[in-house]
């Protein structure tokens, strides 16, 4: 693999159990590609991560995103690569019920 593929991104998050009982959330990453010119997902989970959390009590989850889980199949040139522009990160419980979302520029 191209030595770029080893690049990566942390995204941190605090998530908080405000209820009387211990519980377990599964924090799931995923991406969105709006400006891509090739068909990909309308949004894609590239990492999760299960947590308990005691109750009244916050847990830092960390989830990190990699350059290969962004790579696509390029047909022409026959190997993976990774599409320059805008990727949209967005975090939540399950992809539709979204906490946090920001974008990254890829270059």
């Amino acid at each position: 693999m191209p030595e770029s593929f080893a690049d990566s991104v942390q995204i941190a998050m605090e998530i908080r159990n405000t209820g009387s009982f211990d519980g377990e959330e599964v924090v799931q990453l995923y991406v969105e590609y709006p400006s891509s010119r090739i068909a990909r997902p309308n949004r894609q989970l590239v990492g999760f991560e299960r947590v308990m959390v005691p109750a009244g009590q916050e847990r830092k989850v960390i989830l990190t995103l990699k350059a290969l889980d962004m790579a696509f199949w390029d047909v022409k040139k026959q190997r993976f690569a990774v599409e320059p522009g805008v990727v949209k990160v967005l975090v939540g419980s399950s992809s539709a019920n979204i906490r946090l979302s920001r974008i990254l520029e890829v270059k």
